[in-house]
């Protein structure tokens, strides 16, 4: 960057500051991972959970302003009941920011 140009930036910045001019804040999207193993084990974020519990703080979290990005990944034996239910609740309540992850 030549002087000039060096200058006119540092004005502008300054400028900037003066009028006391911010950005929006960038508001992050939490990730959530939900992992059904064989069995219809349910682990939220690698935490076990009942699929009421489940259902109760996927309610909490479509209720906030800024939903989460949940992640879904199922075991390759676990019982398509246990996959769907999931998937339905996610369904019901509009949670559009859903990822689904290949089986381990």
């Amino acid at each position: 960057m030549n002087r000039r140009a060096l200058s006119i930036a540092a004005a502008a910045l300054v400028a900037l500051l003066a009028t006391g001019c911010q950005s929006a804040p960038v508001a992050e999207s939490k990730e959530i991972e939900i992992h059904i193993k064989a069995g219809g084990t349910y682990l939220w974020n690698d935490e076990p959970v009942t699929l009421e519990d489940l259902n109760r703080r996927l309610n909490a979290e479509a209720a906030k302003k800024h939903q989460p990005v949940i992640i879904v990944s199922a075991d390759s034996d676990a019982d398509f009941a246990s996959v769907s239910a999931v998937f339905a609740t996610v369904q019901r309540l509009d949670l559009t920011k859903v990822g689904v992850v290949g089986g381990s």
